[in-house]
């Protein structure tokens, strides 16, 4: 279980690509999910679904989320 690590989430006009990384810049895990722009908030619950997974299979929650 990694401690300090952080998720990033680069929000696209129809897909979402996600980062986790440690304090040191290791990668430990990455995705990338399309979605369905003309659905109202399917991009919002992609990116949840998403932080829900990483953090359940690093063990622990991020130190920090970023989303850009």
């Amino acid at each position: 279980m990694p401690s300090g690590y952080a998720i990033g989430i680069d929000l696209g006009g129809s897909s979402i690509k996600t980062v986790a990384v440690t304090e040191a810049g290791e990668t430990l895990a990455t995705s990338n999910l399309d979605f369905d722009p003309a659905a109202a908030m399917d991009w919002a619950e992609k990116i949840r679904q998403t932080v829900v997974r990483l953090q359940s299979e690093q063990g622990c929650a991020a130190a920090r989320i970023g989303l850009s």
